[in-house]
């Protein structure tokens, strides 16, 4: 089956969405949030890059996240600068608890789960 809310193939029997943590049909908040690592540009000549960590959770959808910029045309896998930018955010998650699930479709597309709790203050 196909998520309603992110259209990501899910097993016929899940009750929450592995990539975006919503509810499949009862309306019940997921018991964890997910966040997959974006890349954000400002176009130019050349572009300013940052990772950011796109989150989704009770709160709604928020930042967890984000690594320094860095110029280029692109986040190349082959640029050091980009490999650095994303190991700074990919530690910064790991720091605030964040566990990892797998990678998307690009390079830099970690996903990342983390229990919801009550006290937390995440973005």
């Amino acid at each position: 089956m196909l998520c309603p809310h992110c259209a990501t193939e899910l097993p016929d029997d899940a009750n929450y969405c592995l990539h975006c943590g919503r509810a499949q049909g009862d309306g019940q908040a997921a018991p964890w949030a997910a966040c997959e690592i974006l890349c954000a540009r400002q176009e130019g000549v050349l572009s300013t890059c940052r990772f950011w960590a796109r989150a989704v959770g009770p709160q709604g959808v928020f930042c967890a996240g984000s690594s320094p910029a860095w110029v280029a045309e692109f986040p190349d896998a082959e640029d050091p600068q980009a490999w650095t930018a994303h190991r700074v955010l990919v530690q910064q998650l790991l720091a605030a608890g964040w566990r990892y699930a797998g990678r998307g479709w690009r390079w830099y597309n970690d996903r990342f789960r983390q229990e919801n709790r009550a006290e937390d203050k995440t973005g």
